[in-house]
């Protein structure tokens, strides 16, 4: 049956679709069979009820694709009861427009396009390149955005979304559903491009330029129509034969003149007959000959200019490209909706980042988590991809914050805060900033977060340590420093300090810091 979705929710996975006649129907997720897209309103569909009259299988019409392919309306749509009567029809409209002028053809006037290779092209991809319209800007200057791997990430980004909703219940699918279905679009798209560049050139030439010329079509179907007609003629001639025998025999037999003279009548009747179906096959195998020489030409001509001038292959990476890029950018926004949403809960705040998380609420986060256990030299093939990622990921956009302070209260502010400013900030924090001595000799931190009020050992000790071991020249130091200790700046600065931040915690001023200091770390 045909109808169009009313209303969809995301959090329930509960919709309701309505037919041409206004009935309502309610369907679940779970009868959603289509891997190309995701449910959303107004969307036309395709759907199956049993006999309780409930849905037990729905779809994304192809109307959507045959009104660019073949010009059905969204009347044909609703006229029709389902999506195989649909692309009957637009199979007739075709087969309409193809028979229309069949008998006029000039076998003598040679093939022309009706469509470009361009706009072959453009109908065939027009899913894709819909995409690619619509995320334009960040095509034309794609160093603005931030991507991340999608087909790495996917199922991270899934384990960060479910421990988000599972931990907030005030957090709902509704906040994801528009970025999910994007996705999902953008992976059909992709499995579509990838079948593409895989298909032998023949094929797709066929394909996307051939399906697509009409009078081509026309020209081929008429010489079908000319091989058939002249089969039925040799047939005709061969049991004319036979009939110039028979009647040739009546005639010997007939003893009364006016029934021999009938038969020899037939005899010649057949015998012009024959004549003319002969002229007839000469004249269509002419026909055949010009319209095959028409149709080799033509083929010839547009597949040298498919593979050379236009470079289709190209054209086809180039898509694929465009397409791969926008999905990383769509599961980058992904993350980012899940670490602004976690940020901004107390459910978050109160159980994950109590446990001394080294990364914000994000799919990296659970991407380390994964990693973590794992022994690095023994690896599979996936998973080592994955470490890798991680670390040019780490490398490219993470900045690497030491924070001591042994005041557990002011540093667990520090910590969300810093985690609120950035998705990709990584803190690690020690409950006394001695037992990371030993930690700190094998890292290169960007930058070192240390509060004056340290007990484990003197903060000139510990900026005299790590002065010595630092692997970083580049790092920077801000020290904490209460209105006790304001006279041990210069101290302080001989050792290493660039900025010292009062107590208690400005929150917009060691925001603006740290973002300042991230930015350059990351410019160069």
């Amino acid at each position: 049956m045909h109808g169009k979705i009313s209303y969809y929710g995301d959090k329930t996975g509960i919709g309701t679709i309505t037919n041409q006649n206004r009935r309502v129907f309610e369907f679940g997720k779970i009868a959603w069979h289509d891997p190309k897209s995701l449910p959303e309103r107004d969307m036309f569909v395709d759907f199956r009820i049993d006999e309780k009259g409930k849905v037990v299988s729905i779809r994304e019409s192809t109307f959507k694709k045959l009104s660019i392919t073949h010009g059905i309306t969204e009347d044909d749509f609703w006229s029709c009861a389902d999506d195989k009567i649909l692309e009957d029809r637009a199979k007739n409209l075709k087969d309409e427009l193809i028979n229309r002028g069949l008998n006029t053809l000039n076998p003598k006037k040679p093939l022309k396009a009706n469509r470009s290779i361009d706009e072959c092209f453009d109908i065939f991809f027009s899913d894709q390149i819909e995409m690619v319209y619509k995320y334009e800007e960040l095509l034309v200057e794609p160093q603005k955005y931030s991507y991340i791997d999608y087909p790495k990430m996917k199922r991270f980004l899934q384990k960060a979304k479910t421990q988000l909703l599972n931990s907030d219940t005030s957090i709902s699918h509704e906040h994801f559903s528009e970025i999910e279905q994007e996705l999902t679009r953008l992976e059909y798209l992709i499995t579509n491009i990838l079948r593409a560049i895989k298909t032998d050139i023949t094929t797709m030439f066929e394909e996307i330029f051939l399906e697509n010329q009409i009078l081509y079509l026309r020209t081929k179907r008429r010489v079908t129509l000319e091989l058939e007609r002249t089969f039925q003629l040799e047939k005709m001639i061969e049991k004319s034969r036979f009939d110039i025998d028979t009647h040739k025999q009546r005639a010997k037999r007939e003893t009364k003149e006016s029934e021999k003279q009938k038969e020899e009548q037939k005899v010649e009747l057949i015998l012009k007959n024959r004549d003319e179906w002969k002229k007839e096959i000469d004249a269509k195998n002419e026909n055949i000959k010009h319209f095959k020489n028409n149709i080799t030409k033509f083929e010839k001509k547009y597949f040298t200019e498919f593979i050379n001038g236009y470079n289709f292959e190209k054209e086809e990476k180039r898509v694929y490209k465009y397409l791969k890029m926008i999905m990383d950018y769509v599961a980058y926004v992904f993350d980012h909706t899940i670490w602004k949403l976690a940020m901004n809960s107390k459910s978050i705040e109160n159980s994950f980042y109590s446990h001394n998380a080294e990364g914000s609420f994000c799919a990296f986060t659970f991407l380390r988590y994964y990693l973590k256990p794992l022994d690095k030299l023994r690896l599979s093939e996936n998973d080592k991809a994955l470490y890798q990622y991680l670390l040019s990921y780490e490398k490219k956009h993470s900045t690497k914050i030491l924070l001591l302070s042994e005041e557990s209260d002011f540093s667990m502010k520090c910590r969300i805060l810093l985690f609120g400013s950035d998705k990709d900030f990584l803190i690690f924090s020690f409950p006394r900033a001695i037992d990371s001595m030993q930690w700190v000799k094998g890292e290169a931190i960007d930058i070192l977060l240390i509060d004056n009020s340290i007990y484990s050992l003197s903060i000139y000790e510990y900026l005299k340590y790590f002065k010595s071991i630092n692997k970083n020249p580049s790092v920077k130091i801000l020290c904490f420093l209460d209105e006790e200790n304001r006279d041990k700046q210069a101290e302080l600065k001989s050792l290493g300090v660039d900025l010292f931040l009062k107590k208690p915690l400005n929150k917009e001023r060691l925001k603006e810091v740290i973002k300042k200091i991230s930015d350059a770390i990351k410019r160069v």
